[in-house]
């Protein structure tokens, strides 16, 4: 019998047990890097994109601090200015009262207020507050006065026609405010002196006018209270007692600059114009 040679051939390092072994082991050590690496980079990213949105809301947060801040500075100054104009009035009243001689102080005083007080009601929901400045809609509180005095005064609607023609552009506070005043007070005064049980029908009309002269580039806005009336008598018209609801009116006319004046065409026309000037504006 021949020799027998027993030969075993080992694999070689890469392909022992310990090696598949050492291969799975590196593999599952990758994949888990790689998820640890991508976990990580969302949980970065997502933290940067809180950051984001905590720093925006921040921001925003303080923006709408900021701007109810400048709304509230904004508001005071407005109604600062309002109730300055008002003081202003009402001082005025109180000057024009101490001319009155037929009446006692209180009663003087008290007649003057009310006149002052009820189209200062009416102008409430008639004033514009914005950026710190006021306004008055003169429009809004004609509409309101003829509401007022429809109910106020013992008024035949049937036969009583009320015309509203004022622009809506808002006005001064100062401005708005007096020709309030003085449109209530002409309103008062034709209701009281210009109509007759007998008239089949009474208008009582509100216009607004403005006009530009090239010459003198010169703007005027005037503003006329008309009815149909048989009319006042002129020498109380034109010359008014100081104190009285006419004599308040031409007060009130040169307080602000305007020229007043009376005309007579099938009722009375009263025409209250002014000037504007950059020291006094008109408009808001």
């Amino acid at each position: 019998e021949g020799a027998v040679l027993d030969i075993s051939v080992n694999p070689p390092f890469w392909q022992t047990p310990w090696s598949y072994i050492l291969y799975l082991s590196t593999g599952a050590l990758i994949v888990w890097s790689s998820q640890r690496i991508h976990q990580s980079y969302v949980a970065e990213r997502r933290s940067r994109e809180l950051i984001q949105e905590i720093e925006e809301t921040r921001n925003k947060a303080e923006d709408e601090i900021q701007e109810q801040l400048e709304f509230h500075d904004e508001l005071a100054s407005a109604a600062h200015k309002h109730h300055g104009g008002i003081l202003e009035l009402l001082r005025h009243c109180l000057d024009e009262a101490e001319s009155i001689e037929t009446f006692s102080d209180s009663r003087k005083h008290r007649s003057l207020l009310s006149t002052y007080i009820e189209p200062l009601s009416l102008l409430e929901n008639c004033t514009i507050y914005d950026e710190g400045d006021v306004s008055v809609n003169l429009n809004e509180f004609v509409d309101k006065l003829f509401e007022a005095i429809s109910s106020e005064f013992d008024i035949d609607q049937e036969k009583m026609i009320t015309v509203n023609e004022v622009k809506s552009d808002p006005l001064t506070l100062q401005i708005g405010t007096t020709l309030a005043i003085m449109i209530y007070e002409l309103a008062i005064n034709a209701l009281l002196h210009a109509y007759t049980d007998e008239s089949p029908a009474n208008y009582l009309r509100v216009i607004s006018r403005t006009s530009y002269c090239k010459d003198n580039d010169e703007e005027t806005f005037s503003v006329i209270v008309r009815d149909n009336g048989k009319g006042s008598n002129e020498n109380a018209i034109e010359s008014p007692i100081p104190g009285s609801g006419i004599g308040l009116v031409a007060s009130l006319a040169r307080s602000i600059g305007s020229e007043l004046s009376y005309s007579y065409d099938k009722g009375t026309i009263a025409k209250i114009t002014l000037t504007e000037t950059a020291d006094k504006p008109i408009f808001a």
